[in-house]
């Protein structure tokens, strides 16, 4: 599968992706997240560390900027989501993963905050190709491996 994805679309599937208890490893990557509501009814937060119970949840940002992204990412950390920083970083990326090549990624321009996902024109791709999950997979690794644990 293959499929553009735009406006509600990006929220309706990343809505699946983070409430989707059948995936063992969940690696959200973009520079700038704020504790949004993903589908008009849960917030960010609530939906990782729900998925933390049963999944390895991996959080790849920008070191906060101010008291308020580090109280957020710290309630992150405490809610069992390990969280890696990178101040270079401006990849976004939401990949779920079954098995180390089975899965589904979200691969757009949406930071995960308000003006990305409810206000500014962003575009993504869906994607399940087994080849490109693999390779997605070596670049979330790679870019957390260039990262600083939080």
């Amino acid at each position: 599968m293959l499929e553009v994805l735009k406006g509600r679309e990006l929220n309706i599937w990343t809505g699946r992706i983070l409430t989707d208890v059948s995936f063992q490893y969940i690696y959200i990557v973009s520079p700038f997240i704020t504790d949004i509501y993903i589908d008009g009814r849960n917030r960010f937060s609530s939906m990782l560390m729900r998925l933390a119970k049963s999944a390895h949840v991996y959080l790849l940002t920008r070191p906060p900027r101010d008291t308020t992204e580090m109280r957020f990412l710290e309630g992150l950390k405490e809610g069992g989501i390990s969280i890696y920083v990178n101040s270079l970083l401006h990849a976004k990326l939401i990949l779920a993963k079954r098995s180390q090549t089975s899965g589904l990624a979200i691969i757009g321009s949406a930071n995960l905050t308000y003006s990305g996902f409810w206000k500014n024109l962003e575009i993504a791709l869906l994607v399940d190709e087994p080849h490109v999950i693999g390779r997605l997979n070596e670049e979330v690794e790679r870019l957390i491996a260039l990262s600083r644990i939080y």
